[in-house]
C-alpha cells in the first residue's frame, strides 16, 4: 500500500503546480490509473467517469478524449467499452471547427482501430471490415501518416485474425509507437517462431512504458500469460 499513497502523493504535489486546468485533467488522470495498479478497478472506473464529465465541463475535448479513451481500455467488459468507443467516435464526428484537424483525425484513428481490436476479440469479423474501411477512407481523406500508420495497424490486426501473420507483421510495424499494436506484434512475431523478432518487439515495448492506461492492460496481460504458463 506505501508505493501507492506515494505514488498519490507526488500526483497530487504535481497538480499543485499545473500551469493549466488541461495539465490539471491530465495528472488526475494518472493519478486515478493508480486504483487499477493496486487493485481496485471498480473505483477506478468510478473516478474516470466523473473525471470524463470534468473534462466536458471545462470544454477540453483533449482531454476528455484523454480520458474516455483510457475509461474504454480499462472498462469492466466488452459492452462497456464497445459503447463508450461509440460515444467517443459520435463525439469527434461532431467536433467543433475550431479543434486542430489534424489532432482530431488521429484521435478518431486511434477510437477507429480500437474499435476494431474490440470487434475481432469477439470474433464481429465483419464488423471489423466496416471499421477497418472507415479508416482507410480517413486514412485518404486526411493524407495524416499517423493516421495512415493507425489504419496499417489495424489492418494487421485483422490479418493476424486470419492467421495471415507474415503480412500482419509488415502491417503492424507501421505503429510502434503504441504498446498495444507492439503486444500484438509479439504474438505474431511468437506465432511465426521468430524468437528473434519476438525480442526486438519485447526491447521496444520497453521503451514505451509511460503511466497510460495502454500500458497497464499490457503489463496486465503478460503477467496474466506468465501466470497460466506456470
Amino acid at each position: 500500500m506505501g508505493k501507492y499513497s506515494l505514488a498519490r502523493e507526488e500526483y497530487d504535489k504535481a497538480l499543485k503546480m499545473a500551469s493549466s486546468e488541461h495539465d490539471a485533467l491530465h495528472i488526475q488522470l494518472q493519478k486515478t490509473l493508480v486504483y487499477f495498479w493496486q487493485g481496485d478497478p471498480a473505483t477506478g472506473r468510478s473516478e474516470l467517469a466523473a473525471l470524463s464529465e470534468k473534462a466536458a465541463e471545462a470544454n477540453d475535448p483533449i482531454a476528455q478524449f484523454e480520458i474516455d479513451y483510457a475509461r474504454s481500455l480499462l472498462a469492466a467488459n466488452s459492452r462497456a467499452a464497445s459503447a463508450i468507443l461509440a460515444s467517443t467516435e459520435a463525439r469527434l464526428a461532431l467536433v467543433p471547427d475550431d479543434r486542430i484537424t489534424s489532432e482530431r483525425n488521429q484521435e478518431f484513428a486511434a477510437v477507429l482501430r480500437e474499435e476494431v481490436r474490440l470487434a475481432l476479440a469477439n470474433h464481429q469479423s465483419s464488423e471489423a471490415d466496416a471499421l477497418i474501411q472507415k479508416l482507410e477512407q480517413l486514412a485518404s481523406s486526411s493524407r495524416d501518416q499517423k493516421v495512415e500508420n493507425i489504419y496499417e495497424s489495424a489492418r494487421g490486426y485483422r490479418m493476424n485474425a486470419d492467421g495471415d501473420y507474415s503480412n500482419a507483421v509488415d502491417e503492424l510495424t507501421s505503429d510502434l509507437h503504441s504498446p498495444l499494436v507492439v503486444e500484438q506484434l509479439i504474438v505474431v512475431q511468437q506465432k511465426l517462431n521468430n524468437a528473434e523478432g519476438a525480442e526486438k518487439a519485447r526491447v521496444r515495448l520497453k521503451y514505451l512504458r509511460t503511466p497510460t492506461a495502454e500500458w497497464y492492460v499490457v503489463t496486465k496481460k503478460a503477467e496474466e500469460t506468465a501466470e497460466n504458463a506456470n
